[in-house]
């Protein structure tokens, strides 16, 4: 396997262009001599190609999310092809997920044998998702044999070309010894930059971390928590027939629906929001706590400290999770209220007894600055392996950093 890394797509671009500049004028941008007419037919000819197969992954892309049979789905597959004949990554890569989900024939049956030499030539090139997914068969001998050895080499440069799902698997190998010999200082270094990545997606975003981290949750195959949605299209016309029934629980579910987005329906937050409110209006506490967040974060809405506070105080009386958290939050950072932080270790607390991983993340990082509440480590221990076991990333890097201060 070529030990090559992935390069961005905007670099390819700005390398796109360079390459057109030498064939627009025949001068490379190195200042060297001018290149004789036959070098500057060859490199227009491939800045063409490229710039082809470009646009033929860009608009394929777009098209294999129509129904699939359909001209448009078929369409855009043959342009999905052409740019993967031209050695495009993410078009190979693509086109190995349509056979692996059985979009090349009409019973719908998976082919991995035809999947693998698309994902083997992408991974070759350095292509990161190619070389995770790789990684996740050979580590479990599924379509090849079982080979640890490569898995972890591939989770290797994955992880170095920013795969965020390979980093945190390989985090947990180390921290496990999973196919490579336990160590805690390696666990560490790899949870600390997922942590890093992850607390700049919530950042960014304000989803709480087990949104933001959902498709991050992997664990020594390298798998998620979040499964293939092959009929995510009849879900929602369902919810949405219902909704428009009256039916306030759909109007709530399609409002989470349309925030986290799914594998053929993007993320639409304002229609969320809208979805939220009719469904808060009518007194749904959890869509009053969502609603609430959004607020607080301007999600899909206009940021409103005092419209936050209304919709997450009421659904944290309600004792749902979502408010506590949200509403714990404002009284921890004084957002729209008079600071309290032994309120807001209090709602993290409930929260944290009701299931909610963001609610014992926050206990544990109360417990372990002793805001709120008197220090103690062991206790922010306990509860940063409470969310740690439900995957939230960040819990897991405290975890980690515990342990390797005490040794352990």
């Amino acid at each position: 396997m070529a030990l090559s890394f992935a390069l961005p797509r905007a670099s390819i671009l700005t390398g796109l262009l360079c390459i057109y500049s030498v064939a627009a004028v025949g001068v490379p941008v190195d200042g060297s001599a001018p290149l004789d007419s036959a070098s500057q037919t060859a490199v227009s000819e491939a800045t063409e190609q490229l710039f082809k197969a470009q646009h033929g992954l860009e608009r394929g892309s777009e098209l294999i999310h129509k129904d699939i049979g359909s001209d448009d789905f078929l369409r855009g597959r043959e342009l999905l092809e052409n740019a993967a004949a031209s050695g495009n990554a993410d078009a190979q890569f693509q086109l190995g997920f349509l056979h692996v989900r059985g979009m090349y024939n009409e019973s719908r049956v998976s082919d991995l044998r035809s999947a693998l030499p698309l994902f083997e030539a992408c991974a070759e090139q350095g292509f990161g998702p190619c070389q995770q997914v790789l990684a996740v068969l050979y580590a479990h001998g599924v379509g090849v044999p079982r080979d640890d050895a490569r898995a972890v080499l591939l989770l290797t440069f994955a992880a170095a070309a920013g795969e965020k799902r390979a980093i945190g698997t390989l985090a947990y190998r180390y921290h496990r010894g999973v196919g490579v010999p336990a160590d805690c200082r390696t666990a560490a270094r790899y949870y600390e930059r997922l942590a890093d990545k992850v607390a700049v997606a919530v950042r960014e975003s304000g989803q709480p971390v087990d949104v933001a981290t959902r498709d991050l949750n992997a664990e020594a195959d390298g798998t998620t928590n979040q499964p293939p949605q092959e009929h995510e299209h009849d879900v929602v016309q369902y919810y949405e027939y219902t909704a428009g029934q009256g039916n306030v629980d759909a109007k709530y579910q399609l409002g989470s629906f349309y925030y986290q987005g799914g594998q053929n329906v993007p993320q639409d937050t304002g229609r969320a929001a809208e979805y939220l409110q009719q469904a808060a209006d009518a007194g749904h506490a959890e869509a009053q706590g969502m609603l609430g967040q959004f607020y607080l974060n301007g999600i899909g809405v206009q940021a409103d400290n005092e419209t936050a506070r209304q919709l997450l105080e009421r659904a944290a009386d309600a004792g749902v999770a979502n408010g506590l958290v949200g509403y714990g939050y404002m009284l921890q950072h004084g957002i729209g209220v008079e600071r309290d932080s032994k309120r807001a270790f209090e709602m993290y607390l409930k929260a944290a007894q009701k299931g909610a991983q963001d609610g014992m993340f926050n206990v544990g990082t109360m417990y372990l600055a002793g805001e709120g509440v008197k220090q103690d480590v062991g206790e922010a221990l306990k509860w940063f392996k409470k969310a740690a076991g439900f995957g939230h990333i960040l819990a897991m890097y405290q975890v980690a950093r515990i342990e390797l201060a005490q040794g352990t």
